[in-house]
């Protein structure tokens, strides 16, 4: 048999040299791994982030929102790159408190969206306890702007439009509204707030009607309606007002016909 090369037999020598093969294989693997495919790595744990969350929303659904919290962190971390559960583990965080932490969940949740809607109407209010109001109407105009039916963002959107004194753009976005959620009596209401802002009362007062078909206690419409009707009435009085001729002294002719009789 021949003999071995000199660097595999025992020896000072043989010991360095191996040692150095040693490296070079740890080099090789290191840079085999580097050059994976992403589809090889470690795959999220989905199921287990399923199960995460439902014991959480089992958990808020029973008042127990700090162990609630628990299991949406833990659902994030067996499937991170989850925009849909970052968003709820954010939303869970903001309805608690935690404000700094659902900044960055509802962030991250937002980045790793597709279409940008996740965590964003979360991250408008967010904004709105910041008395950050611009910041939360660009948010809220661009996820209607996408679902013009998201009721959440209509509902914050409503005030804000009013406040900035954007009524034509509140007409614009709460028709579109009405169009795709025309069984809402809060948006027909909305869309008639920004019409008589701009002096259009006859169909304001038709979208107040038609969110009082809808929902026929709905006070706030019916008292805006009730407004509209007596400015209204007001003005046909105004116009069917005869104007007194003057020529004639109205006091004095009074009293001459009540001393002829």
């Amino acid at each position: 048999m021949r003999a071995l090369p000199r660097v595999f037999r025992g020896g000072g020598e043989g010991k360095r040299a191996r040692r150095s093969l040693a490296c070079a294989g740890l080099v090789v693997a290191c840079a085999s791994a580097c050059t994976t495919a992403p589809d090889a790595l470690p795959a999220p744990d989905r199921i287990g982030a399923a199960a995460a969350f439902a014991r959480a929303r089992v958990a808020w659904t029973d008042g127990s929102q700090a162990q609630a919290v628990a299991w949406y962190a833990r659902a994030v971390s067996l499937d991170p790159d989850s925009a849909a559960l970052r968003a709820e583990l954010g939303h869970a965080l903001l309805v608690t408190g935690d404000l700094a932490h659902a900044r960055d969940e509802l962030a991250l949740a937002r980045r790793l969206d597709v279409a940008g809607r996740a965590g964003a109407v979360d991250l408008a209010e967010l904004a709105l306890r910041e008395r950050d109001a611009e910041s939360a109407t660009t948010t809220l105009l661009q996820v209607v702007g996408d679902e013009p039916g998201d009721v959440r963002a209509l509902r914050l959107l409503h005030p804000l439009l009013l406040y900035f004194g954007r009524a034509e753009e509140g007409v614009d976005v709460y028709t579109r509204a009405a169009e795709r959620r025309p069984e809402l009596a809060f948006v027909h209401e909305a869309r008639a707030d920004f019409l008589a802002e701009l002096g259009r009362e006859d169909e304001a007062l038709a979208g107040y009607r038609r969110a009082l078909a809808l929902e026929p206690r709905r006070a706030a419409a019916e008292r805006k309606a009730v407004r509209l009707l007596e400015r209204e009435s007001e003005r046909l009085l105004k116009k069917l007002a005869i104007p007194a001729d003057p020529g004639v002294d109205l006091p004095a002719a009074k009293g001459a016909a009540v001393g002829s009789g």
